[in-house]
């Protein structure tokens, strides 16, 4: 699940399209998966979580989920879960917010520490808006939105030189300890 996986995400779990505007909602219960990692988000400027719905799970194909009520994420773990799935739909719009509230923690499995992931760093919206995730630099050390720490190890200088440089950068990283992400490779 390298960048393959961003080019095949879906539309973020909170704006699905509708044929009604009503404010309705309607809620179910659904197996859910949660990816190891958090990522960026293309769409909400956040860190997300990776998801899958029922038939999808084992696919390729990622929706984001801003977060799951009830549900303590540990990075370097899947998980699968039972969630009540509430959608509301949004009144004069054609969306629906959906939004997850934790029933039970099915299974959790630990990926392997060699595992890498590719997470982006930094984006240009085609409206010319550059928006840089990475916080930070040498001195004081880096994070992801302020929120994952990065062990950059021999890095840190092109990490530094990241926000000056004004392009799309993605970095390749696998798990460290404490929900650090260690740094292989940017790119």
């Amino acid at each position: 699940m390298k960048s393959k996986l961003f080019g095949l995400m879906m539309l973020a779990a909170v704006a699905f399209g509708c044929s009604s505007d009503d404010g309705s909602q309607a809620e179910d219960t659904i197996n859910l998966f949660v990816n190891h990692f958090k990522t960026t988000s293309l769409t909400s400027l956040n860190l997300v979580l990776l998801i899958q719905e029922e038939d999808r799970i084992g696919t390729d194909q990622y929706i984001e989920a801003a977060f799951i009520e009830g549900f303590d994420f540990e990075p370097g773990f899947t998980y699968e879960l039972t969630v009540n799935r509430i959608a509301v739909r949004n009144p004069g719009t054609e969306f629906i917010n959906t939004r997850y509230e934790l029933i039970s923690v099915d299974s959790k499995t630990e990926v392997p520490l060699e595992t890498s992931f590719t997470v982006p760093l930094t984006r240009i919206y085609p409206s010319s808006f550059y928006y840089n995730w990475i916080r930070g630099n040498t001195t004081l050390g880096f994070t992801i939105d302020g929120q994952i720490p990065i062990d950059c190890s021999g890095l840190c200088g092109p990490l530094d030189a990241v926000g000056d440089a004004a392009e799309e950068v993605r970095g390749v990283f696998r798990h460290g300890d404490d929900g650090v992400y260690v740094l292989e490779q940017l790119f």
